[in-house]
């Protein structure tokens, strides 16, 4: 292991104020950061009430343009499961939408 290597950030990281705003902006059951630059939207549904993987995608992407943060829809998915109370959103039916941020205005 090379020294410093924990000391070290990647070059695709998010920086943590647009981590915060997105944090602010995005109402979703999981959101996790990943190392690779990527940001992973988890939203867990009994009933769709019409919504799918991609209206929850485009309006992740509208609403983080409206806060100057453009990104790029890297993947979306629909998971169906059967009920099971009090399993995790993961385990659960549920829209992921992954993103990665191409440019923020809020540096």
């Amino acid at each position: 292991m090379e020294e410093g290597h924990y000391t070290q950030r990647s070059e695709n990281m998010i920086d943590k104020k647009v981590k915060r705003i997105i944090k602010e902006t995005i109402h979703s059951d999981r959101i996790y950061f990943k190392k690779d630059g990527t940001v992973e939207f988890l939203q867990g549904y009994f009933y769709t009430h019409g919504n799918d993987e991609d209206k929850m995608a485009e309006g992740i992407k509208k609403r983080l343009a409206e806060k100057g943060i453009n990104i790029e829809i890297v993947k979306t998915w629909n998971h169906w499961a059967s009920f099971r109370g009090r399993a995790s959103v993961r385990a659960s039916s549920h829209w992921g939408v992954i993103v990665r941020v191409i440019s923020d205005n809020k540096k």
